[in-house]
């Protein structure tokens, strides 16, 4: 097992079929209210087939010690070249490598469970480490600094959106694939407002774990 990859990595191993879809995939930042460790994008894919209530694509650095409010004073450090765990609330993720291959390479953000399945029909090469949300993601970072995704995260995250209305379907699908009780969907999905939003993102998984933002 390696927890040693970066995102720079994770792209490059990745097969092309992915990264031909993630090029209509859109996205923007959700802003973290409780740290900012963590980094959630809110994906939304263009293609007829692609869900279109969205998923949430999360990255955090595990080894990057320098505190995130000094970072400004880094600007020559790139993030796609540190050490990545990963994170995506689709279904390509969980079924077609990407959760296998990030739980058996210690590359997955802890708290949001593991695959032990290998996915040898749908990812028969090997390739899929990651899927197009976090494609996406992934040629957006590489090619910036930390300040620059800092700021650019600070930049899309002004959506003017409710975030609960945004993500309430989503979360929804995502508990109902992962074997929730429906009663409980119901009951979290109708808790969900602006001011819990995060909270109850954490608590149900599809959020970077606040405990995990460690080395």
């Amino acid at each position: 097992m390696s927890d040693q990859f970066t995102l720079r990595d994770l792209f490059d191993k990745t097969g092309a079929a992915p990264k031909e879809k993630a090029r209509g995939t859109d996205i923007f930042g959700f802003p973290n209210r409780s740290n900012q460790r963590r980094f959630p994008y809110y994906c939304i894919s263009g293609e007829e087939y692609s869900d279109p209530k969205g998923h949430l694509a999360s990255i955090t650095f595990p080894n990057v010690q320098i505190p995130f409010e000094k970072l400004w004073q880094y600007p020559k450090i790139n993030p796609g070249n540190r050490r990545v765990r990963v994170f995506c609330s689709c279904e390509a993720f969980q079924y077609w490598g990407a959760a296998y291959h990030s739980t058996q390479e210690g590359y997955r953000i802890p708290g949001t469970g593991s695959e032990g399945r290998s996915p040898d029909i749908r990812d028969p090469n090997g390739t899929g480490y990651l899927c197009k949300h976090l494609i996406r993601v992934a040629r957006r970072v590489v090619h910036q600094t930390f300040p620059q995704l800092l700021k650019d995260f600070e930049i899309i995250s002004s959506v003017k959106k409710s975030y609960a209305s945004l993500i309430e379907p989503t979360l929804y699908e995502f508990l109902e694939r992962t074997g929730v009780d429906q009663n409980k969907i119901v009951n979290t999905c109708g808790s969900l407002n602006e001011h819990n939003w995060e909270q109850v993102l954490d608590t149900s998984g599809m959020l970077v774990k606040t405990d995990s933002l460690g080395g």
